[in-house]
């Protein structure tokens, strides 16, 4: 952070870092970009992924064509991202008076959340009365996935599920996770990079254009491309 560079990129471990790394990216703060996470409340300059809309989005959409139950299991540290994607499915599950219950097992920082979803999918699938399971990532999906092969339940076709990003990693999983989308940031670096040779100061928060849902092959009721309409 000391070297003579004109631009930081900076990848955080933690959408909450620690007191000390925060003041000492301010003493550098016009050069700063922090990655994925929102650091605009400290004046940072974020690049951010697709808009929690996106989210909302495809909840609605799974409410319109029929899934009247809604859980969520997040095993992932909760730290404020994975907190507003919680509240997203709060708020859609409460405006449409639905039942779904959260599963909330956040790990400490830094352990694999894999394992514990394994777990405590088990649990809750046995007990037989889930229809969808939104996850706030993949990883977490990954132990579900595996808890379903193990009790012979097939996602897609007994139960849905579903999860926000790393489109990458969902699209390879079988079957294929359905999930958000990020597009390519490239031209928004672009944009941030210019602006920070330029002195522009003014724009904060920087977000790709063009991110949707990734309807896979995880969700019931999908057909030709889109969800069926039940009314």
């Amino acid at each position: 952070l000391d070297g003579d560079f004109d631009i930081f990129f900076v990848m955080l471990p933690s959408s909450t870092p620690g007191p000390m790394l925060i003041e000492r990216l301010k003493k550098i703060r016009k050069k700063v970009v922090i990655l994925f996470h929102d650091f605009t409340e400290f004046s940072f300059r974020t690049l951010a992924g697709a808009p929690l809309t996106e989210l909302e989005s495809m909840l609605e959409q799974l409410i319109a064509s029929g899934h009247r139950k809604i859980d969520c299991l997040n095993t992932q540290p909760y730290e404020r991202e994975t907190q507003l994607r919680l509240g997203v499915w709060k708020q859609v599950i409460k405006r449409h008076s639905l039942n779904g219950q959260l599963y909330n097992y956040p790990v400490e920082p830094f352990e694999s959340p894999i394992e514990p979803a394994y777990k405590h999918a088990m649990k809750i699938l046995q007990r037989g009365d889930v229809e969808t399971i939104f996850s706030p990532t993949v990883d977490a999906v990954i132990g579900i996935s595996r808890a379903c092969w193990e009790l012979g339940i097939k996602p897609g076709q007994d139960i849905s599920v579903c999860c926000f990003g790393e489109y990458g990693r969902a699209k390879m999983l079988a079957p294929a996770l359905d999930t958000i989308v990020s597009p390519d940031p490239g031209s928004t670096i672009r944009e941030i990079i210019t602006d920070i040779t330029s002195d522009n100061y003014e724009k904060l928060l920087y977000r790709p254009e063009g991110a949707y849902i990734y309807w896979g092959e995880s969700i019931k009721n999908f057909k030709n491309g889109e969800l069926e309409q039940i009314n």
